[in-house]
């Protein structure tokens, strides 16, 4: 679905709604021209015509659609989330195609402030400035997806009681797509916690795990796990966050070598359900673990394994930090856009 599939840009939108001067904020369907929720979801031949601003969050306009659009004085901007080094750098090792797309046709380039050390490497690599804006994220996509499924086993909210002591099932939730989001080192880190205590996990849900199904050296790690060799483990191709948590796990485990935040941890932590991680930025959040620290995570898993019970209202204040109209954000993207 278009707001699940480009979280980014839904969560950018309502930054954008919430600075001085904007007076429409849409998202850019490529593809078709639909309503989704509350979206406001245009075509491209409209945005080129009735934007002043175009943020490209994942995927590009084509050339073509760029340089009509800047030459009626349009501002084009791309926004790199996550890592976009090892993003970039991945694909020329791997030899994928590239995926940075064109050069010299960006008027900025925005990055999360936790990439800011990457930005004189994207000043040369796309010829323009390059700026760290802060993390966005609100509840209201979560609202919308509950609201479809609020009497159906979709809901996205704990709903074990606070004694609930397990056997508990694992999702593993990670792209599999890149190497800066990975689930092996979260794999390893249940298969430890499995085998230290035995009948406390049922079993582990590996998200996207035949992306690299079929690398020699994963497929041998996999083969040598007792949660493998005890058929608990069961390793998916593309499968929807949303509809795997609710419907077969009770926690989740993830692991980003980068360390940085996701869009999907906020929501897992909004909707109550334990999350075991390495997120720096979430340090305050849920069952933190740093580093590549395995034993500490697996430590974490035993504190929860003795029973979860979410404290949802000190949660939402602090995931206020990321609010897209706190002061912070408002003044970035009006500073950013101009409009300071």
């Amino acid at each position: 679905d278009l707001v699940r599939d480009h979280r980014l840009a839904w969560h950018l939108a309502e930054a954008m709604r919430h600075v001085p001067g904007v007076e429409r904020a849409v998202l850019i369907n490529l593809h078709s021209d639909r309503q989704y929720g509350s979206a406001d979801v245009i075509t491209v031949r409209d945005a080129l015509v009735v934007c002043d601003l175009i943020i490209a969050a994942g995927d590009q306009l084509d050339m073509a659609a760029i340089s009509q659009f800047r030459a009626r004085g349009g501002r084009y901007v791309l926004y790199c989330s996550g890592d976009p080094y090892t993003a970039i750098v991945e694909h020329s090792i791997f030899d994928k195609a590239a995926l940075f797309g064109p050069v010299g046709c960006h008027d900025a380039v925005w990055i999360d402030d936790a990439a800011q050390a990457q930005a004189a490497f994207l000043a040369t690599v796309y010829r323009c400035p390059v700026r760290g804006m802060p993390f966005v994220w609100s509840p209201s996509f979560l609202a919308m997806h509950n609201r479809v499924h609020s009497d159906d086993a979709f809901k996205f909210a704990w709903a074990r009681s606070a004694d609930f002591c397990g056997p508990w099932a694992c999702v593993i939730n990670a792209s599999n797509a890149t190497v800066g989001d990975m689930g092996v080192m979260a794999l390893v880190a249940a298969n430890r916690f499995h085998v230290s205590q035995p009948g406390a996990l049922s079993r582990v849900e590996f998200r996207n795990g035949t992306r690299i199904g079929n690398q020699l050296t994963f497929n041998y790690l996999a083969a040598s796990l007792e949660v493998q060799a005890e058929q608990r483990l069961t390793i998916w191709a593309e499968q929807d966050y949303y509809g795997l948590l609710p419907l077969r796990g009770d926690f989740v485990l993830s692991h980003r070598p980068s360390g940085m935040v996701s869009h999907d941890q906020l929501d897992t932590l909004h909707a109550g359900y334990p999350i075991v991680h390495n997120c720096d930025a979430l340090a305050d959040f849920g069952y933190y673990y740093p580093g590549n620290d395995i034993d500490q995570a697996v430590a974490m898993m035993m504190t929860m394994a003795k029973g979860h019970d979410p404290d949802l209202s000190g949660i939402y204040r602090l995931m206020a930090r990321f609010a897209p109209g706190r002061v912070e954000a408002v003044d970035a993207f009006a500073a950013a856009t101009g409009a300071a």
